[in-house]
């Protein structure tokens, strides 16, 4: 059937193309609207940081260098560096037979520190036979090991000022 020499077919495809245009149009006036601004939204506050100074005291002489590691869990707590947050190696003032590290930028929280008087300058702690520290050691708050290995919990100090310091005294069996 023919309406005036067009069919229904060629009808249909006119108004399937017009219908196609006026929706891609819209779509490009659309794209074209200033975007409605994202609502505002309130920044995360920053965390608070701080600097950590710890005091090394109590080395027996100013052999090798003493390795300091941070922990913010019990992951690792002493003996692993690489669980560490922070870590540093440093020399020993042969007059004072002391030495001090510093922690700068450190989020605020609980931290635990494990220190290593490295005399011979192997990277690790030397034990005799029967288990006993070859070379000195030292935790934070300084707790009694003569029962054994610390715990996390007895190391955990708080960073909560914007400057904390602390004193770790090391400990040597030999």
């Amino acid at each position: 059937m023919t309406i005036t020499g067009l069919s229904f077919k060629r009808i249909a495809g006119y108004a399937f193309a017009c219908g196609t245009m006026l929706a891609l149009s819209a779509g490009a006036v659309l794209a074209q609207a200033p975007a409605t601004p994202a609502p505002a939204t309130t920044p995360a506050p920053a965390v608070a940081k701080s600097t950590l100074t710890v005091h090394l005291t109590g080395f027996r002489n100013a052999k090798g260098r003493v390795n300091i590691a941070l922990f913010r869990d019990a992951k690792g707590f002493p003996s692993d560096p690489a669980s560490a947050v922070d870590s540093q190696r440093l020399e020993i003032d042969p007059k004072t037979l002391s030495a001090t590290a510093v922690f700068a930028n450190l989020p605020q929280g609980a931290y635990a520190a494990s220190v290593m008087h490295d005399e011979n300058l192997t990277g690790k702690m030397e034990f005799d036979a029967s288990g006993i520290p070859q070379e000195g050691y030292g935790i934070s708050n300084n707790p009694d090991t003569t029962q054994g290995p610390p715990t996390p919990e007895s190391a955990t100090f708080t960073v909560n000022q914007a400057e904390t310091k602390i004193e770790i005294r090391l400990v040597y069996w030999q």
